[in-house]
């Protein structure tokens, strides 16, 4: 074996149970034999710590429901890797959370090379959990930087950088020209472990073949004529870091010699010198041509491909993944906005004609395209016949007419509600109730693959408050630094890893509001609704409003601009520039089981009639006596539990009116963090999945009052 490991076998099927053990001591590997009712006395006195545990071996339970023996072993650690051998299979009652914590089943009796598979994979399960939880995440997911798109493609894209990004192997990003293939170069470097250091580009194609050497590698004084002073090359200018070689192809033959020299000897010379020096650089390579074609004709060193491609990443083409194409307009459409360079919006024929452009030039001609048509039409709405001539391929009269289905776009497999393509509305397309749509989709999507979805009641500026609960959650939510981004929302969400939906009132009467927006703003998997102390600053330094200040300030807004900045005549400035973000904000968020909203409905109203000021705020939820329209599950923050039920309760307000699955109809999770002169000040959580509630007392000192 790979190394000496300790297997609890707990069954209460004693034949079964001795034989594993003969097997695992042939084998080599220390098996702790127990019962289902006492396997933690009999593990606990040969142990000093549950994480000597590599592997657990789970069979027949007759005195306890398996699925509690599971729930058992996974308090006493979470991360220990499970292995069913049960004859009869597992239980169809056993619950979907738990079966899922099963890695394996192991057939009795077990073949040899499926037994060390099991076993190996228990090992390799066991170490990544531990690892990841000294990092203080459960999955490596990170954010992806200009990587837009939902698309598989584009999704196994992010799985491969997610799985190379800290390996310092060579990796090979091939594709047509305008895929993107730089952006996945920076976002492998960015997620390494030398982010720290600069990501140095190379374009291999645009350096002519005599100087190439002299700008790879440096030279020397006088080592040829015009060297008047010694230069280091960018090999040299890359050390610790990641050197990107962009257009490999483009190579002439003899510096692939000298390049494959670098990558097996890690040492290198200037021009003019015999001076060796060493390269501690990780190379990642792109090019849109064949490489293997140009082996067999003999323009490209075979040697330095396999040197080149120890891990390959394929960049699909716009035409193979057209169904980005309203997401990659969105975001080069708020690019062009941010940089003040006017705003364009497309109807719906001319979006599905775009969606049946070839696109040749891919990304970069899309971009290209957006640009033109913003110089061409600046604030305009962009219709077939505003687009160029080469991008028409439906009827002027679609326009007005029914759009048919767009039978060459291929579905997003997996996310609810868009599994067949998709029908464009005739009246044009809104982007941004487009993009809630799909942001309602993706979490519909992690709720259904079993990954955490947790609802957080107002956090009101308590960022400290907030950081703790994820981090007692043990969630991993894509958070990053940022980085000067003018963009709200610029890094799109997965369904990958863990959500977490705010529920309103991100700001005010906490003392770090700014740092809040900023962690919801860089942070791809952590959702906000907007509530009315959020609408109150949009209402107050808007230059289309302004009428709400005094109101703002009395509530808690002086704590808001004082987290903004120290400096009384920046505050508002700074608190304008959030403007956007708070805008994008929706007022509701609604699931399959679930609808998610600041302060509830107006019951004298259908749910298509209310407002968003009827969402953020009122009140009149919490004195409903029939369910609201529809039989989904109305969580809502804005009223803290203690003004409904005392000062001195604790948890979650739940109606006495049930619906039709046994659920309360209305529950109400704002637990009241700002409260600094009650005796239970907390932060709420409510998991999606099983309701299970988690609080977060308040750790830092609270700025203000409550209202």
């Amino acid at each position: 074996m790979w190394r000496e490991i300790k297997v609890l076998l707990v069954d209460d099927n004693e034949q079964r149970r001795h034989d594993m053990k003969v097997i695992l001591d042939f084998l080599g590997e220390e098996a702790i034999v127990a019962g289902t009712t006492d396997w933690r006395r009999e593990a606990e006195g040969k142990i000093e710590d549950s994480t000597e545990i590599s592997a657990v071996f789970l069979g027949d339970s007759h005195s306890l429901a398996l699925g509690d023996v599971i729930e058992g072993l996974l308090s006493w650690d979470k991360g220990i890797p499970l292995l069913y051998m049960g004859d009869s299979g597992l239980p169809e009652t056993l619950a979907e959370p738990v079966r899922r914590a099963l890695l394996a089943n192991v057939e009795m009796p077990p073949s040899y090379n499926k037994l060390l598979d099991s076993l190996h994979r228990c090992q390799v399960y066991r170490e990544q959990y531990t690892h990841n939880r000294s990092r203080g995440e459960r999955r490596e997911v990170q954010l992806f930087r200009s990587l837009v798109g939902t698309s598989r493609q584009i999704q196994h894209v992010r799985e491969l950088i997610m799985q190379v990004a800290d390996k310092d192997v060579s990796v090979m990003i091939q594709g047509e020209s305008g895929t993107g293939k730089e952006v996945v170069a920076r976002n492998l470097h960015y997620h390494s472990h030398r982010r720290a250091k600069p990501f140095v580009p190379v374009n291999c194609g645009a350096i002519p073949a005599e100087l190439l050497e002299s700008e790879l590698f440096g030279h020397e004084k006088g080592a040829f004529t015009g060297a008047i002073n010694s230069r280091p090359g960018r090999f040299e200018m890359a050390e610790g870091e990641t050197l990107f070689l962009d257009e490999i192809g483009d190579m002439p033959l003899n510096m692939q010699v000298k390049i494959l020299r670098v990558l097996q000897e890690h040492t290198f010379e200037r021009v003019g010198s015999n001076k060796t020096i060493n390269a501690n650089v990780r190379i990642i390579a792109a090019t849109h041509k064949n490489l293997e074609k140009m082996i067999e004709d003999g323009t490209f060193r075979e040697d330095l491909y396999y040197r080149l491609n120890v891990f390959p990443i394929d960049m699909p083409s716009l035409r193979e993944r057209v169904e980005d194409l309203p997401l990659l307009l969105n975001e080069l459409i708020s690019r062009l906005e941010n940089e003040k360079r006017g705003s364009i919006r497309f109807n719906s024929a001319a979006i599905m004609s775009l969606c049946r452009h070839d696109w040749h030039g891919n990304v970069r001609e899309l971009a290209n395209l957006v640009e033109r048509l913003a110089i061409l039409h600046p604030y305009g709405v962009i219709g077939v016949n505003e687009l160029p001539k080469k991008f028409r391929h439906v009827d002027d009269n679609d326009e007005s007419n029914p759009v048919p289905v767009v039978t060459d776009v291929n579905p997003v497999d997996g996310l609810a509600g868009i599994d067949s393509p998709a029908l464009l509305p005739v009246n044009g397309l809104d982007l941004k109730e487009y993009l809630q749509d799909l942001e309602c989709s993706l979490i519909q999507q992690a709720l259904d693959d079993g990954n955490s979805v947790w609802v957080v009641g107002d956090i009101h500026g308590h960022l400290e408050t907030f950081e703790a609960l994820i981090e007692r959650l043990n969630l991993s939510v894509g958070s990053q630094p940022i980085y000067q981004k003018k963009n709200p929302r610029k890094y799109w969400p997965s369904p990958l890893g863990d959500h977490v939906i705010c529920l309103g009132d991100l700001i005010d009467r906490g003392p770090d509001s700014l740092g809040v927006l900023k962690l919801v703003e860089g942070s791809e998997n952590i959702h906000s609704i907007r509530g009315n102390h959020d609408e109150m600053l949009r209402l107050s330094v808007s230059p289309k409003h302004g009428k709400m200040m005094k109101s703002w300030l009395k509530y808690g807004g002086v704590e808001t601009l004082t987290s903004f900045s120290e400096d009384a005549g920046a505050q508002v400035e700074i608190a304008r520039r959030w403007l956007p973000l708070i805008e994008s904000l929706p007022t509701e968020i609604v699931l399959r089981d679930h609808r998610l909203v600041h302060g509830g409905y107006d019951l004298s109203k259908t749910l298509e009639d209310q407002n968003n000021q009827d969402r953020m705020w009122s009140r009149g939820i919490f004195q409903a006596k029939a369910p609201v329209d529809d039989e989904r599950q109305i969580i809502v923050g804005h009223t803290t539990v203690q003004a409904l039920l005392g000062p001195e309760a604790e948890g979650i307000w739940s109606s006495e009116l049930m619906l039709a699955d046994g659920r309360p109809a209305v529950l109400g999770i704002d637990t009241g963090v700002f409260m600094a002169d009650e005796a239970r000040p907390r932060l709420t959580a409510l998991n999606l999945q099983d309701s299970e509630v988690r609080s977060q007392s308040r750790v830092e000192r609270t700025v203000g009052a409550p209202a």
